[in-house]
């Protein structure tokens, strides 16, 4: 029989005769804003402020440090390994050192706090300035080098108060600390399958074979139960066929799960489609038969179970494999996740004479007035410069980009003419002309887009990504348009957990209009007064919308939300049941020390650990699951059992527990209170597999050197401007 289980460790962490203070509760986190100049942006830093204090406190040092430098650091003496361990946390790194410092002065040992706290800030909180306080105590390693506070505007901060034992004096009690390694969970990704187009016919009117092969990757141990595939395309007169790792064909239209999701995998997957289209001859020359590619609204929703927290990083796109006897027109529709701070392009291509690169927005499409011609191995690269003057050409700058969603135009051998009483904007050498040639971009680990960018949401090693899908039938449709089957307003609501930390929403919007619209568009959550996320003029290559909680308004925990879209011009509406999209969030799979108890476990020192059992529920179905917590001898006890105000370690697993509780906790945030979080009645949402670790730390038996004063450590962040 399979065991699963817990395992818990001592943090026996000071030896010898050199026993020294450890930290050992919270006693308060505080944010507040200084120097006010926008609710939105003073509760950012604030939050980004306090995630980081907590990842201080909870994350270990070896989890946040590379190997080499922590070896460095104890080959140099900054890591003390009589008094501290790799293990421990940088605070309470930091608490050990400043409580041994008035006993050993010669070993200075809060500079050396300083340089692990320095090293750590420095790569966290890229894109912001800092300054970190210890009770009153600064230097300039806590603080970004050129920073200066005292002149600093925009300021938010976050404090963290810390207590802890005094030597030789009776312990208190206990303290417990927990978090998980990994846990089976239930993920999605909705698989955006990019606008990719060429031309339909070559120049001597024949069809063009236009091919693209694109990839994704889904979590090495990735257990599919669910699985489904939209495919459209660019014209009615295009012949669409696809393979999806090999199986096939599909053509366009809803492929609905049934067994299609017995051909997803764990690990990489493909999906290969060869377009032509249906007519061409010397009669070719009509609007259908222009273009040929994916159209939009093409996707794929993945559903799996996995113990893994690795996920995709949207900010980082690799291209298709695409092949086209015309030239190739890319629309890279991307969702940043933070305030972009730079974009850079590398593209690998065959037989490609010129790429030039547009900025869309709304119902335009500017020329960035950046063309370049492929190396000799046909390489291109736009630096975060040269993609900053182009869009300097179209009146935009980075700092204009973090919002939303945005397009950036990949065109090889293709070339955007606005204003043409045809509607036939886009241009393609091949099709137009006699450059006919099988032209190549070459995807996956070839060509790539990098968005850099600040991220508003701060992940640790403990955080679990989730998602909520949003199929078609979830979405609500109302008020009138002039077109058939389209409406003026669409709507669509998700509940967020309690304590869940947003990531980023990601819809496909599918859209339909006719002659040129002129109206606006507006996009948002919640309540337009301070929810607005898009409000301009209708965007005619709308496809994909996505946002960042850039604002308060959105995307908020604990309560239902909904996502608006409203056009104002008859001609220009939502087609109905074409919408779908997802919404990705985190839970943090740890918790740090709460306070002091009595007791550290039920039976101790008699029993050091539990068998515990506890309930599980895959959102249908209740489970009971038995889990070893800490090291034999094992008391039996279930989640029932527990007494979270007596015990330390219960009062750890409990906390854990309502975190992994994320979808109908009978009492969210409230772990001392029955029914527990875990009961048959309140079961977690979360199955542990063989392997999940939980660590506390045996407080009540250190004693510490010297009176322990409470240090009260405060962060304050600020923009870089």
């Amino acid at each position: 029989m399979k065991r699963r289980g817990f395992v818990f460790t001592l943090d026996a962490l000071l030896s010898l005769v050199l026993v020294i203070i450890f930290v050992v509760s919270i006693v308060s986190v505080e944010t507040q804003g200084i120097n006010v100049y926008s609710t939105y942006m003073r509760s950012q830093n604030a939050r980004t402020a306090q995630n980081v204090l907590e990842m201080l406190r909870a994350t270990s040092l070896e989890n946040l440090v590379p190997p080499q430098k922590i070896d460095e650091w104890i080959n140099a003496g900054v890591l003390n390994s009589t008094l501290v361990s790799p293990s421990m946390s940088p605070l309470d790194i930091v608490a050990t050192y400043w409580a041994a410092a008035p006993v050993y002065p010669s070993a200075n040992l809060t500079a050396k706090a300083d340089l692990i706290l320095s090293y750590i800030l420095n790569n966290t909180l890229k894109g912001y300035n800092y300054q970190l306080v210890i009770n009153n105590y600064t230097s300039p390693y806590l603080s970004r080098t050129g920073a200066n506070y005292s002149n600093a505007s925009d300021v938010s901060s976050a404090t963290m108060t810390l207590t802890g034992y005094a030597y030789n004096q009776t312990p208190r009690g206990y303290m417990a600390r927990a978090y998980l390694t990994k846990a089976t969970h239930e993920n999605a990704n909705l698989i955006v399958i990019q606008r990719v187009l060429g031309g339909g016919c070559t120049y001597y009117g024949n069809s063009n074979d236009f091919t693209s092969n694109l990839s994704f990757t889904l979590p090495s141990d990735a257990d599919v139960f669910y699985g489904d595939a939209m495919f459209a395309t660019r014209s009615s007169a295009n012949n669409f066929e696809a393979w999806i790792n090999g199986h096939g064909p599909y053509y366009t239209g809803y492929y609905q799960d049934n067994s299609y999701h017995n051909y997803l995998k764990a690990g990489l997957n493909w999906v290969y489609a060869d377009i032509t289209t249906n007519y061409c001859g010397w009669w070719w020359y009509n609007w259908e038969s222009f273009e040929a590619g994916f159209g939009s609204g093409s996707s794929l929703l993945v559903k799996y179970l996995t113990n893994s927290t690795l996920t995709q990083n949207p900010n980082f796109v690799e291209l298709y494999d695409t092949t086209s006897y015309t030239g190739i027109v890319y629309f890279l529709s991307l969702v940043p996740t933070g305030n972009v701070t730079g974009i850079s392009i590398h593209l690998n291509t065959t037989n490609v004479d010129t790429v030039r690169l547009y900025y869309q927005y709304g119902a335009n499409v500017c020329d960035m007035n950046i063309p370049k011609n492929p190396d000799s191995n046909g390489i291109v690269d736009y630096s975060a410069q040269d993609i900053l003057s182009g869009l300097e050409n179209c009146g935009v700058n980075y700092s204009d980009l973090g919002d939303h969603s945005f397009t950036l135009v990949i065109a090889l051998d293709a070339k955007y003419y606005p204003n043409i009483a045809s509607g036939r904007n886009w241009y393609y050498s091949g099709l137009d002309d006699s450059a006919v040639k099988l032209r190549v971009l070459h995807g996956k680990g070839n060509s790539w887009v990098r968005v850099s960018v600040v991220p508003r949401l701060l992940r640790s090693i403990y955080s679990i990504p989730l998602a909520i899908p949003l199929n078609y039938d979830d979405f609500q449709y109302s008020g009138s348009t002039s077109l058939s089957g389209t409406y003026s307003d669409i709507s669509v609501q998700y509940t967020l957990p309690d304590n869940a930390q947003p990531w980023y929403a990601d819809y496909l919007i599918a859209i339909q209009f006719t002659d040129s619209p002129t109206g606006s568009l507006t996009f948002w959550e919640n309540n337009q007064t301070d929810g607005t996320i898009y409000n301009g003029s209708v965007d005619w290559y709308l496809y994909r919308f996505g946002y960042s909680r850039f604002k308060a308004a959105i995307m908020q925990n604990g309560t239902t939300n909904t996502f608006y879209g409203e056009s104002n011009d008859r001609d220009y509406g939502f087609r109905y049941q074409q919408t779908r999209g997802i919404i990705k969030y985190f839970i943090q799979g740890y918790v740090g020390y709460r306070g002091v108890f009595p007791e550290l476990l039920q039976g101790y020192p008699t029993y050091e650990g539990y068998n515990i059992t506890y309930y599980y529920s895959d959102g249908s179905t209740v489970y009971q699951r038995s889990i070893l917590v800490g090291s034999a001898p094992y008391k039996q006890i279930t989640v029932d059992d527990l007494n979270p105000i007596r015990y330390a370690v219960d009062d750890a697993i409990l906390r854990l527990f309502d975190k992994l509780n994320y979808r109908d906790d009978v009492n969210p945030g409230q772990w001392t209170v029955s029914p527990y979080d875990g009961s048959q009645s309140n079961p977690i949402d979360v199955d542990l597999p063989a392997g999940v670790h939980i660590e506390f730390a045996n407080m009540g038996n250190i004693p510490g050197a010297g009176v322990a004063k409470p240090l009260q450590i405060t962060l304050r962040v600020w923009r870089e401007h």
